[in-house]
């Protein structure tokens, strides 16, 4: 009896797992996207992004919207 809840609760386990996993997908163009299965760019990311360390733009930067610049080095410190 103990042997079968044993399987029952592993099997549980792997099809929750196999149900919440994250998929990634490589197109065909060679766009990859997070947060989104049908990526437009090079890199789509739909939603936020947070970057820790430092962002390199060496060509150009285009905003759709709007941006906010703060002043936040209280935490680095």
């Amino acid at each position: 009896m103990r042997q079968i809840t044993y399987l029952l609760s592993f099997t549980a386990l792997l099809i929750t797992n196999q149900l919440t996993a994250q998929e990634n997908v490589l197109s065909e163009n060679g766009n990859v996207g997070i947060g989104t299965t049908t990526p437009s760019a090079r890199l789509q990311v739909a939603g936020s992004a947070r970057i820790d360390s430092s962002l390199v733009v060496s060509d150009s930067v285009t905003m759709a919207a709007s941006a906010r610049v703060e002043d936040d080095y209280s935490s680095i410190r």
